[in-house]
């Protein structure tokens, strides 16, 4: 027997505005064209979702940052972490979720 489960959708850029600020506020986040996700901006659905089913594959577009790579350098310097390499595959400009 099946059962109705109601769902809602949003961009991860306006849910702040379209959800509460709870945490595990629904069972799961599905996150679509992860590859054009940035990573700062699923967190926050994250936290709202007890789960997360990611869908996504290597020849979507990337995501778009509008953050200039001196920038993105100088935050790393300030925090200590310029000179870490390990880090480079973490990066906001060139990683998306």
């Amino acid at each position: 027997m099946w059962s109705w489960h109601p769902a809602c959708g949003t961009t991860n850029l306006s849910a702040s505005s379209q959800l509460p600020r709870a945490p595990a506020w629904f069972d799961r986040v599905l996150v679509d064209e992860a590859s054009q996700c940035d990573i700062p901006s699923v967190v926050p659905l994250l936290f709202r979702s007890r789960g997360v089913m990611v869908v996504g594959d290597p020849l979507q577009l990337e995501h778009v940052s509008t953050l200039r790579p001196q920038v993105e350098q100088r935050l790393r310097r300030r925090l200590g972490l310029a000179d870490d390499i390990a880090l480079e595959r973490y990066t906001h400009r060139a990683n998306s979720f």
